[in-house]
């Protein structure tokens, strides 16, 4: 089960979307497919992490039972707000880049 809100389905879209264009551009035979994917991913934290702040930027505020002012992120995917996925993406990538 996916767990979002807002926008958060965007990245369900567009880690798939900068591989596909990698493979694409890129021929297998040219380099190894750990190497293409890893440099994709590094690439696809920039975009996350820009998209992601630039959509979390007005945080929702609402009062809660006890009556007190709590901010929210209104973007997020598995809970977790859009802009952070970057580092998950930068950091598989590295992975890659590395195996």
């Amino acid at each position: 089960m996916i767990i979002y809100k807002g926008w958060g389905t965007i990245l369900l879209f567009a880690f798939p979307a900068l591989i596909g264009l990698v493979v694409w551009l890129v021929s297998p035979s040219t380099m190894a497919d750990h190497i293409a994917f890893g440099i994709t991913m590094l690439l696809a934290a920039i975009p996350i992490w820009f998209a992601g702040r630039k959509l979390n930027a007005d945080k929702e505020v609402y009062l809660n039972k006890a009556g007190e002012q709590v901010e929210s992120s209104p973007h997020t995917c598995f809970f977790i707000p859009i802009e952070y996925w970057a580092f998950a993406s930068f950091g598989f990538g590295l992975y890659l880049l590395f195996l």
